[in-house]
């Protein structure tokens, strides 16, 4: 009794002792409360045995998905506004195989490449330039690197190995916005065996082609390449197709027949490149003009494209006249000048070059090397005109 009459003293003699009698008792109750919710929580820790539930593997599989979902965001949350668009832009794009050393500028607008990039590529393979494998393409001027990492796995360069990095697992597709291997690889045709007939590469079909032994991806790229203007003149133009390699084209020399009467009609023309004297005179160009045409030929080591009779008559009015009478096929190869050990006067022959500018190359390499048609701009010997004529002409 004395403990709580000293217990109810020390109350009345407290903070309290302000509050009236109702309030001390709501303070009191409010307490007591508060205990027995302790009280509860602690007995319902003490009987808890800490099992976690058991997860089937369905359900264990559903949440490491939907764990590797928000980390796949998470990722993209840190993308750049510029990656973030380049992704959404091509997830609306078709892609497709391409060789950077052959794709039309058409070809790499729908590849997503800005009118400004395809400029770029397009300089740079006029100036010389090569891509050997893959990773060349990240060094192109405006490339961004999401923007490479996309077209990467459908890069296909003629002739680059393994070892280059030109691996490829074939056509890709993208699913919710995720890139994903899904193409079998370029196997033969299945037609039962491979026939061999005379054909014509300017008219052969796409079941005649599958006939020979080719598979359907080579057709459909064979025929989509003569779709954009490609011509066959004489049997050597078919070994430059992507699809054929030395060995099968010697396979198939024998059966190339070309009709240039299908390909020019009545008009008669001639290969800048093959044609005598007595062929030129024979579509009524003066002797004067002839001897000016066979003798740019042997200066500049063949002809590349028939425009270039516009740099082998001084007067270019009638140059332009007869452009049309001529075609370039490529059963001649050029002859190019390897501009760090040619000598000056072969430098000297070549009409592409002055005297003064040949004199200049000689003297300028005995201190350095040149590497690529960027180099030669650096002289500041050429005009951009005459750079891109030399690149088809040089070799480093």
């Amino acid at each position: 009794m004395n403990i709580i009459k000293k217990f109810r003293n020390g109350i009345n003699n407290s903070l309290l002792n302000s509050f009236s009698r109702r309030e001390k008792r709501e303070v009191l109750i409010f307490f007591v409360v508060l205990m027995m919710i302790f009280a509860v929580s602690l007995i319902i820790r003490l009987f808890d045995d800490h099992t976690p539930p058991t997860l089937d593997s369905e359900t264990t599989d559903k949440l490491a998905a939907l764990d590797k979902r928000f980390i796949e965001l998470r990722e993209g949350d840190t993308l750049s506004r510029l990656d973030r668009y380049i992704v959404q832009r091509y997830d609306t794009l078709q892609l497709f195989d391409f060789d950077p050393n052959t794709v039309t500028t058409e070809e790499l607008l729908k590849l997503g490449f800005t009118e400004k990039q395809a400029g770029n590529l397009s300089r740079y393979r006029e100036n010389g330039g090569h891509f050997r494998e893959p990773d060349d393409l990240r060094k192109l001027y405006g490339m961004r690197t999401m923007q490479y990492k996309i077209l990467k796995p459908y890069i296909s360069i003629a002739g680059a190995t393994a070892a280059s990095g030109n691996k490829k697992s074939d056509n890709k597709k993208r699913e919710n916005k995720d890139f994903h291997d899904s193409k079998t690889a370029d196997t033969p045709s299945k037609t039962a065996a491979k026939e061999y007939f005379d054909f014509d590469p300017n008219t052969i079909t796409d079941e005649e082609m599958q006939r020979l032994g080719f598979s359907e991806k080579q057709t459909q790229s064979f025929i989509n390449w003569r779709m954009k203007g490609k011509k066959f003149y004489v049997a050597k133009d078919f070994a430059s197709a992507y699809c054929v390699d030395e060995k099968r084209y010697k396979e198939l020399e024998p059966y190339i027949k070309i009709d240039l009467q299908k390909i020019f009609g009545s008009n008669k023309m001639l290969d800048l490149n093959t044609s005598t004297d007595a062929d030129l005179r024979s579509l009524g160009l003066t002797t004067d003009e002839a001897m000016k045409i066979i003798d740019f030929r042997n200066r500049v080591g063949y002809y590349f494209s028939n425009w270039q009779i516009e740099d082998a008559l001084p007067n270019k009015k009638r140059a332009n006249e007869l452009k049309a009478n001529f075609y370039v096929c490529a059963s001649v190869e050029i002859q190019k000048i390897n501009i760090n050990t040619a000598p000056l006067d072969r430098l000297e022959t070549n009409p592409y070059f002055t005297p003064d500018q040949a004199t200049k190359i000689v003297n300028l390499r005995e201190n350095q090397k040149f590497t690529s048609m960027e180099d030669m701009k650096n002289t500041g010997l050429f005009s951009d005109k005459i750079l891109k004529r030399l690149a088809n002409y040089l070799v480093f």
